[in-house]
């Protein structure tokens, strides 16, 4: 079932950043100041070196401005039928979406062009998917998407697919293997071999399931990035327009939510 937007608007609009506090009371809505805290804490972990360790996270919220470009990417999709994308870069603590799309090509697949960083730090990339009749909002990760995290610097990478956001992140332990590996180029063909592999056991070797029916090539790409993602113990998070969960291995279910319960009046 395709993922469904937070609330009416714009998502962020119910999730100030930590740099304009809102009110410290926590509503139904509002999170605490300690949560948005939290929130953006987790973001900064998954964009700084050294990584962390792949079980450490279980929740991640977008900062607005690469919501913000997200959207814009999407919208741009939506009208073209083509991928978009670029690079996020950060300068200090202040993270920004940098859009490398290239308009003039007739190619519906998004090619990324690392140069392109405004002379900031660039901690990872963003791509959107196509949706349409053949692909849903549950469309997720390509084996080359997978691999791009081998690129230096590359610590995440987002998707977008409608209002559904997706995201890769590395950790600790998958910089041990990069680290171990004598070739990166083969790193890469062995994780796209995984996934290939994941794939093709997820539709019992039948792979004209999946050009028949795309709901069925969704499901088997779902399990190849995750099978993937636990092999080379990288993290993979999923969830509407800014809110992402764990999912795979690792994942455990969410905490409730705080509401906020006005004090009684004595009068």
């Amino acid at each position: 079932m395709p993922f469904e937007p937070v609330g009416p608007g714009d998502p962020t609009a119910l999730l100030p950043w930590m740099d304009d506090m809102g009110p410290a009371m926590a509503g139904p809505t509002q999170p605490t100041i300690t949560q948005q805290m939290k929130d953006k804490a987790n973001w900064r972990v998954l964009t700084q070196s050294p990584p962390p360790s792949h079980n450490q996270l279980q929740e991640v919220v977008l900062p607005p401005e690469i919501v913000k470009s997200l959207d814009h990417a999407a919208r741009a999709t939506n009208i073209n039928g083509k991928e978009h994308g670029g690079n996020i870069v950060r300068e200090g603590g202040d993270y920004s979406a940098i859009d490398t799309t290239d308009e003039t090509s007739n190619d519906s697949v998004f090619w990324p062009d690392r140069s392109k960083t405004d002379g900031k730090d660039f901690v990872g990339g963003y791509h959107t998917h196509v949706v349409d009749k053949k692909t849903t909002e549950n469309t997720t990760f390509s084996e080359a998407d997978m691999t791009q995290l081998l690129e230096d610097g590359h610590n995440i990478e987002v998707m977008r697919a409608g209002n559904s956001t997706k995201m890769l992140a590395r950790t600790k332990e998958f910089e041990a293997i990069m680290n171990k590996a004598e070739n990166l180029d083969d790193l890469g063909h062995e994780m796209e071999d995984a996934y290939n592999a994941a794939y093709a056991a997820a539709l019992d070797g039948d792979l004209q399931r999946a050009a028949k029916d795309p709901k069925e090539h969704e499901r088997a790409t779902e399990a190849a990035v995750i099978a993937t993602a636990t092999k080379y113990k990288l993290m993979y998070f999923a969830g509407d327009r800014n809110v992402m969960r764990r999912r795979g291995p690792g994942a455990k279910p969410a905490a409730p939510k705080t509401t906020y319960v006005p004090p009684t009046i004595i009068r």
